[in-house]
């Protein structure tokens, strides 16, 4: 069978990277886009756009036009075809255009469902997942934890779905991480705690800017610097400023550091800057298999991350026993270390007083910051870790899915 990929688009988030990254490795056909977009570093080899929608379009017009990226992409495929999709939409296409063309659809989930559609997504989407996912060929989660919610909440089949998590190109990350961050580097002349990822409800950065507000009642010294763009921006760094924090954002003032926050936006190169950080903390409310935390122990950083459904608890080594979620006591694993999920509630007033658990927070980032064994520890092990997760390992596992998955379709054929 001849093998395609799938995915909304090449621009945006993990997802995205992690299919360009498999573009490089995997013998394809073609790969389809549902959207047009424009490719500053050279579009990938046997690229088709299904649609002509460009970023700007509203998440209503893609919703929509799910049909019509499905009759499109019909016309492009075949009986003889494997297409392995990535994200939901992308997914949904895939199975209404096998209904036609008779391809092998394999759809692949990179995030928690349950909790990523939520109010009116959620009418919109999960009835569209529970019907069409399981008429998938095959499923692939990037966590044991992705899995279970799809069996538990959307009706799979468990014996369908193959794990590959989420892999990490370590060789570029080493060479990136050692560039100069230029007249941002004097931020990193004090202890920085940092974050990246899109700054969206799911990575619940208000959380983050809340501890870290008490934490400087305590130890004046670490500053906060957040990697990352999205639509709760102003929300965030309104919030930052009403906690009495004196706040960066790179689109508008010029470098100090004289901060206590800093807003760096989208980086092209994160790792330089995760890399001369001395703790990652990892606030996010759910996840599939961040990327931002596998990244950040690429880079040798030391990790507290909330132990949010699904993922940080099986990057950090810890058995992914789904019972674990119910557990929330701190651990401090091989790897690192697991803290319990926060409130992913938005802040409303910025005067209200921390609950128990953003005390507790308070205390182990306390800890962890003054004790360089720790430090060193978790710095050394992240490094270790970081190699389970390498592109090479994890693309061979592609390939032997994509072998899989071609017997499977001749044997039901």
């Amino acid at each position: 069978m001849d093998l395609n990929l799938l995915v909304n688009s090449f621009s945006g988030g993990g997802a995205e990277k992690q299919m360009l990254a498999l573009l490089e490795r995997l013998d394809y056909k073609k790969a389809f886009t549902l959207e047009k977009e424009a490719f500053p570093a050279g579009e990938p080899a046997n690229h088709l756009a299904l649609s002509k929608h460009g970023p700007g379009a509203s998440n209503l017009i893609k919703f929509l036009s799910l049909g019509s990226y499905a009759r499109v992409l019909s016309g492009n495929l075949s009986k003889n075809d494997l297409l392995i999709s990535f994200m939901t939409r992308s997914n949904l296409v895939n199975v209404r255009a096998s209904l036609k063309t008779g391809h092998f659809p394999v759809i692949c989930e990179r995030t928690n469902p349950s909790r990523e559609f939520k109010n009116f997504r959620a009418l919109l989407y999960r009835p569209l997942i529970r019907k069409n996912y399981p008429e998938a060929g095959m499923a692939v989660a990037n966590s044991e934890g992705v899995k279970h919610c799809l069996v538990s909440d959307f009706g799979l089949a468990p014996e369908k779905i193959k794990v590959i998590n989420n892999h990490l190109d370590n060789e570029k990350i080493s060479l990136k991480m050692k560039e100069d961050p230029g007249e941002l580097g004097k931020i990193f002349e004090s202890p920085v705690l940092i974050n990246s990822g899109r700054l969206t409800e799911a990575k619940a950065q208000w959380r983050l800017l809340k501890i870290f507000s008490c934490l400087k009642k305590v130890d004046p010294e670490p500053k906060l610097v957040i990697l990352g763009d999205g639509e709760l921006k102003d929300y965030l760094t309104a919030l930052s400023r009403a906690l009495g924090l004196r706040t960066f954002d790179i689109t508008k003032d010029p470098p100090s550091e004289h901060y206590d926050v800093y807003f760096l936006g989208f980086q092209e190169n994160p790792y330089k800057f995760l890399y001369r950080s001395r703790l990652f903390v990892f606030t996010s409310a759910w996840e599939g298999f961040p990327n931002a935390l596998l990244e950040a122990m690429a880079c040798r950083l030391p990790v507290i991350s909330a132990n949010c459904e699904y993922g940080p608890a099986e990057i950090l080594g810890i058995k992914a026993a789904i019972s674990d979620y119910a557990d929330q006591k701190p651990r401090y694993s091989d790897f690192g270390i697991l803290l319990p999920a926060l409130n992913g509630e938005k802040i409303r007033q910025a005067g209200e007083n921390p609950d128990g658990t953003e005390k507790l927070w308070v205390d182990h980032i306390e800890a962890a910051l003054g004790d360089h064994k720790i430090i060193r520890k978790y710095s050394e092990m992240s490094a270790v870790r970081a190699l389970d997760f390498d592109i090479k390992k994890i693309a061979l596992n592609w390939k032997i899915l994509a072998a899989e998955a071609g017997s499977v379709s001749n044997g039901a054929g």
